[in-house]
């Protein structure tokens, strides 16, 4: 095709201009906005340049005007076909007080599933250190594994007040580690979540290590001092590093989610930046703790130093939990305690699960540990009558018993008992799933591994916490199996005059055949039945017209009634009548005709059926 090019420039170059300055002001500022008359006008002269592209074609005559029309064409494509969000400028404090612990709620079972492969490496650490005390070497990082920790005590304790200079060089280099730790264990999710997850695994055997440790040396007091000023926030920024790189792994794989893979990324993105970023700006607190108090190891300082790390771990933690409230938009009533889980079912259902209070699962946790003690002191027993063997045996013996007792205990018996332990069966407390389904086993181990993180500091306080601020009551390890814990109500007794009153049995009329359909309804099918009526009015009426409609077929089957009794009866009425056969107290049939009589045109007696 010939084109007559000084012609086509005269004729489209005002649009081209018009175009190009219309995306220049919206490329130089990312919080313009566009009217609807912009919009409109934008996606005109977005299909002229178009055409007039197309219109040029490969044209070799002009290849400049070509490429220049072909940039501008696709800028305006990317402008009108782009999700445009309006931005508005960084503000760092509005962002760090309530974007970052927005993020990090949302994404809280990832945060939870941190804990849990940390909690894993501690007390693998834990147990290797004490199980095999040459593992010291490895496990024991910064020449630790060289000195004693009474030694290391000692000395610390007469030289730490004179070391004053180059805090703040050590404050700078304990940033600069920290946080590339934290980006590195973000960046090892790109392996699918696996590095992030073996990065948490390997700190948590290094604490563990250490730990164990310093306890094993009588030096519990000194890491208490030590460690939480700086430790009760620069861990919990570990773990949400850790928490961005299990989503970042969670989202490679993306098997649940019909998005691809770049809009999978773009949408987390955000919260992988803001969960970095924030981690990163509580890591420059904790180096500057670390360097210019955790590090100063006077006895008379141990206990403030200990209140302060607890305080900074209880602000942190309401800081988490509390911080940046949902925006209006999103959130039309504030989160409330709930006392009962109402759960929906595909038939139109709905279940009342009461849920039981903190206090309560406190007192059925405290049965639990007074079991376990019992059971531990059964241990202690066994193994020292194995003393005469080996003082050493023994006492690996008794720490892998009862390490294993408490890490079973719970798991089994929940999975045994159907959600029970000896102090939930005590005080009829049972665990369910969230969402009313089985609970499966998966769900009961993930719980009771994250038991060691709720546990923390001592006797389930982070739980406590946990199970206060949700509305559901659930502590972490629940949020993180989607489990809660209910109050198991006795069964209601069946009343079935109660459901019946005021309603005639057409059925009382062939006793023979009455006795034939109470000896081949099951007790299954009879429990179903009575439940079924007695919800009924639960029930969303299409979803109740096809449950009995299912129940009256399977029960007309069993005892084929005269035409003339039931084929004028709706489906509740003939299953109303069946109940009253199956359970009522059963008298002569000579009593039968001094009932009411049914008007078998219309199906109605002299009484109310409903």
């Amino acid at each position: 095709m010939i084109v007559d090019l000084q012609r086509f420039i005269d004729r489209g170059q005002p649009v081209w201009q018009e175009l190009e300055a219309l995306l220049t002001r919206l490329e130089r500022d990312p919080a313009a906005a566009l009217d609807l008359e912009g919009v409109t006008r934008l996606h005109t002269l977005y299909e002229r340049a178009a055409c007039d592209l197309a219109e040029l074609g490969n044209t070799v005559a002009e290849p400049a005007l070509h490429d220049t029309l072909g940039r501008l064409v696709a800028r305006a494509y990317s402008e009108i076909h782009a999700a445009r969000v309006r931005q508005t400028r960084f503000r760092p404090l509005p962002w760090f007080l309530r974007t970052f612990p927005q993020t990090f709620r949302r994404q809280l079972r990832f945060f939870a599933l941190a804990c849990a492969i940390t909690a894993a490496g501690t007390l693998f650490g834990s147990a290797a250190l004490l199980l095999d005390p040459p593992s010291r070497s490895v496990l024991l990082p910064f020449g630790h594994d060289r000195t004693d920790p009474a030694e290391r005590v000692a000395r610390e304790e007469k030289t730490s007040l004179k070391q004053t200079a180059g805090r703040q060089q050590f404050s700078a280099f304990l940033l600069q580690n920290n946080a590339r730790v934290s980006v590195f264990t973000l960046a090892a999710g790109i392996l699918y979540g696996l590095g992030s997850g073996l990065l948490l695994f390997f700190n948590g055997a290094i604490l563990g290590a250490i730990v164990a440790d310093y306890l094993q040396a009588g030096q519990g007091l000194f890491l208490s001092a030590w460690l939480l000023p700086h430790g009760s926030v620069e861990i919990p920024c570990i773990l949400i590093a850790g928490q961005a790189g299990l989503l970042l792994g969670a989202t490679l794989f993306g098997r649940r989610s019909r998005l691809s893979f770049s809009l999978r990324m773009r949408a987390v993105l955000p919260d992988l930046t803001t969960l970095i970023g924030g981690a990163t700006v509580l890591l420059a607190y904790a180096a500057l703790v670390e360097a210019f108090l955790s590090q100063y190891h006077t006895p008379a300082a141990y206990l403030p130093k200990i209140a302060f790390g607890l305080a900074e771990l209880l602000l942190l933690g309401l800081f988490l939990a509390r911080g940046g409230p949902a925006p209006a938009h999103a959130m039309s009533t504030p989160p409330t305690k709930l006392h009962t889980l109402f759960i929906r079912t595909p038939e139109g259902v709905c279940l009342a699960l009461p849920l039981a209070s903190p206090a309560l699962r406190g007192l059925a946790v405290f049965l639990d540990a007074l079991v376990l003690g019992l059971l531990a002191r059964l241990l202690a027993t066994l193994a020292q009558s194995l003393s005469w063997i080996s003082l050493d045996f023994a006492n690996a013996l008794f720490t892998l018993a009862y390490f294993l007792l408490t890490l079973l205990y719970f798991i089994l018996l929940e999975w045994l008992w159907q959600g029970q332990t000896i102090g939930k069966r005590l005080l009829h407390l049972r665990v369910a799933d969230a969402s009313g389904l089985r609970l499966s086993f998966s769900q009961i181990a993930v719980r009771n591994l994250l038991r060691a993180v709720d546990a923390l500091p001592f006797f389930y306080t982070v739980g406590g916490v946990a199970a206060w601020l949700s509305p559901r009551g659930q502590r972490l390890g629940d949020l993180a199996a989607d489990t809660v814990v209910t109050v198991l109500t006795p069964d209601a007794p069946l009343n079935v005059a109660a459901l019946n009153a005021g309603h005639w049995n057409s059925l009382r009329r062939h006793p023979r055949l009455e006795a034939r359909l109470r000896q081949a309804v099951t007790p299954e099918q009879a429990a179903l039945l009575f439940q079924s009526l007695q919800r009924r009015e639960a029930l969303e009426p299409a979803a109740r017209l096809d449950l009995f409609r299912e129940l009256a077929a399977d029960l007309r089957r069993l005892a084929p009634f005269p035409p003339e009794i039931t084929e004028d009866l709706t489906d509740e009425q003939f299953l109303r009548d069946v109940l009253d056969s199956l359970f009522r107290s059963h008298e002569p049939a000579a009593t039968a005709p001094h009932a009411p009589e049914k008007n078998l045109a219309t199906g109605v007696d002299g009484t109310d059926n409903f």
